[in-house]
């Protein structure tokens, strides 16, 4: 993981295998010819303007994928994808690289996307670049725009490999060094923490400090990975791919586990928007979230869920339920009665 000083030139050159995605930046930004063909030219100066004067935090995925020889293109294995997610910082610009096991091997498949406001754009090398402007008119009509989808699943992707299961709430500032991470979020919280690898090589825990920057109140993590066949699990929950010494360290349908320990009591919703799903008979609760699952000890994290109910509990509530059914029921009854009598002894 590293980051990238600004480019000293703004000309294009031809690609190197490692160096496919920084090929991608320099079109981005000196194709401005190549803009004009596809785009207007209200469109081509926005861009131009963005690439020349970025504001803070915005955000570019490129994705640089190499394919197997029998032209399948080969997801999170040893010659995984390689995602470069680059930032515009104030003076400064990131390049985050996301590299899987292995080294290139054969042709690659770069794409990128990015976005300034209700500016978009997606990159391609058979397909150019495309850009999009979100108009109200627009806007209602982004589900089948590819310009934006293919931006949105690029994030998706990226944020699953870079957020380490923490919820992708518009991260600001990453700083990554070597095995230890630092970014912060829209929700005002700062994290730091550190990958802790097994003899494999694989990432096995990441230990992990939120601080809260409005409260001062930090919370300490620990998240173990493991990595289990999905045979074992429930078939709505088989979502994640992974890859395993099992197949020859090939694609394998597998679920990513991540066991949470904290101090945090409850866990702090702004931190952690997740789905839950109370597993039965367990004092455990799955969390989801971007198609991966936390399991938090009920030990750690209370669970407030009330246990099954005990048969006179039930009977009492039964019980309750049909005294204030029939009271409600007989009500208008009981009232025709007492005017019915007022009435009688008003007439005598």
């Amino acid at each position: 993981m590293k980051a990238s000083e600004p480019p000293a030139s703004h000309h294009a050159y031809r690609p190197a295998p490692a160096g496919a995605a920084l090929y991608v930046i320099a079109v981005s930004i000196g194709g401005s010819l190549a803009l004009t063909a596809l785009a207007s030219q209200d469109a081509v100066a926005a861009y131009e303007a963005f690439v020349s004067s970025p504001p803070i935090v915005e955000e570019l995925v490129f994705e640089d994928e190499p394919n197997d020889a029998d032209g399948a293109i080969a997801m999170f294995g040893p010659d995984a994808s390689v995602f470069y997610r680059v930032r515009w910082q104030p003076g400064a610009f990131l390049l985050l690289c996301l590299r899987g096991n292995g080294a290139h091997q054969g042709n690659t498949v770069v794409r990128g996307s990015g976005r300034v406001g209700n500016f978009f754009w997606s990159y391609s090398e058979e397909g150019g670049i495309s850009l999009y402007t979100r108009t109200d008119a627009s806007v209602l009509h982004e589900a089948s725009n590819g310009v934006v989808q293919t931006h949105l699943a690029h994030l998706r992707i990226a944020a699953e490999i870079l957020n380490l299961g923490v919820p992708a709430e518009d991260i600001g500032a990453v700083r990554w060094t070597r095995h230890r991470f630092k970014f912060t979020n829209s929700l005002n919280y700062l994290w730091e923490g550190q990958l802790v690898t097994n003899r494999e090589g694989r990432v096995s825990e990441i230990l992990q400090t939120a601080r809260d920057l409005r409260s001062g109140q930090t919370y300490h993590h620990k998240t173990r990975l493991g990595y289990r066949d999905s045979q074992s699990l429930p078939s709505s929950i088989r979502h994640y791919t992974d890859f395993g010494p099992a197949r020859g360290w090939q694609l394998m349908k597998s679920f990513r586990i991540h066991a949470l320990e904290t101090n945090a009591t409850p866990l702090p919703p702004a931190m952690f928007l997740y789905d839950f799903l109370n597993l039965a008979n367990t004092n455990i609760i799955a969390y989801s979230n971007n198609m991966r699952f936390l399991v938090v000890k009920g030990k750690t994290v209370p669970i407030n869920v009330r246990p099954a109910p005990t048969r006179r509990e039930v009977v009492i509530k039964r019980t309750a339920l049909i005294v204030l059914f029939s009271v409600g029921a007989a009500f208008p009854w009981l009232l025709w009665r007492v005017t019915a009598k007022r009435n009688r002894n008003l007439v005598s």
